[in-house]
């Protein structure tokens, strides 16, 4: 059985432009999925296609709701031609530019950004999309539409009561013990999640560790668990705390591509391996894989000028043999 390695969109562009080589060894095979896609439609960038064809890279699904006959987590479908996959993609694809806006305020306004007046717009266009989903009719888009309103009057009330004092990062971060970010301290530790939450307990009595990282759901609060939703949500608290973070976060033009960052961790930990030459994703993806003990390993290609090459080896793909020297006694 192949080992499939997810790799992040700059390694399937380094491969493109001739920047990259990679060399396998046993059964490996390379992986992308609709993440990669939403990335070229909001960039206009598509030379990753040419890497993933390189690769023959394979597209990668979830299975946690049980949609494929496997006893896997992830599913990894046949090969298709990744030009012909992204045109098609783009022409069944619904868009959710409204609703990721929406979302992504909310991100903002929890790293520190100064958005009262766009967060306070941010209900309305709840409601705006739940209307539009009417206009397709059934029971189901009545339901929707109901649980939006109620959704969007709570979060009016959030956001009047909770969010109307902003609170920049650089306090969000002193507050929690970390002027200088979780870096500064956690770096070198072996499982820094639970080195993180050892310094943050006695601040979250009522809260366990999983619930504040991300993996646990909060008493109250009405989320959908999967696994890619738990692991862009632990990315996003480790930015906040300020372990390897990336730069920009309270910025609008930042969050799309941190948002994207978190969404390939949950990706990549469906896998066998997550491959990036981003040191900062790297090391967030090494911690979250490490914490939740998953299979998948986190995998660093340093960027270089003049070229990089990495060889990738499957499990048990090499084997060594060798007997003890016969000394003549």
């Amino acid at each position: 059985m192949p080992i499939t390695i997810y790799a992040d969109a700059n390694i399937y562009r380094y491969v493109a432009t001739g920047e990259l080589e990679i060399i396998t060894i046993g059964n490996v095979q390379f992986g992308y999925s609709n993440i990669h896609f939403e990335e070229m439609i909001r960039t206009g960038n598509t030379e990753m296609l040419k890497g993933m064809e390189a690769l023959r890279a394979v597209p990668i699904v979830t299975n946690e709701n049980g949609e494929h006959d496997i006893d896997s987590i992830g599913v990894c479908l046949e090969y298709k031609d990744p030009f012909d996959n992204y045109e098609e993609y783009q022409k069944n694809r619904i868009p959710t530019e409204e609703q990721e806006a929406s979302l992504n305020e909310l991100l903002l306004r929890f790293l520190g950004a100064d958005n009262l007046s766009e967060l306070r717009n941010v209900p309305q266009s709840i409601i705006d999309i739940a209307d539009e989903a009417m206009e397709y009719g059934g029971t189901e888009a009545e339901k929707l539409a109901t649980k939006a309103r109620n959704v969007a009057t709570d979060m009016k009330g959030f956001i009047e009561n909770d969010l109307s004092d902003r609170r920049p990062l650089a306090e969000t971060r002193k507050e929690f013990g970390y002027p200088k970010g979780a870096t500064s301290i956690h770096n070198n530790d072996e499982n820094p999640l639970k080195a993180i939450w050892a310094r943050l307990e006695p601040k979250f009595s009522e809260a366990t560790r999983d619930q504040f990282f991300g993996f646990e759901p909060i008493p109250g609060v009405e989320v959908e668990k999967t696994r890619l939703g738990e692991v862009a949500g632990c990315h996003l608290i480790l930015n906040m705390l300020g372990y390897h973070p990336d730069n920009g976060l309270p910025k609008r033009e930042k969050i799309r591509n941190i948002v994207s960052d978190g969404q390939h961790l949950g990706y990549g930990s469906i896998c066998g391996g997550f491959l990036t030459s981003d040191h900062r994703l790297y090391k967030k993806a090494k911690a979250i894989f490490e914490y939740r003990n998953y299979e998948s390993q986190a995998l660093h290609v340093k960027y270089k000028n003049e070229g990089m090459s990495v060889t990738l080896v499957e499990p048990g793909a090499i084997k060594k043999f060798r007997l003890e020297r016969d000394n003549g006694t």
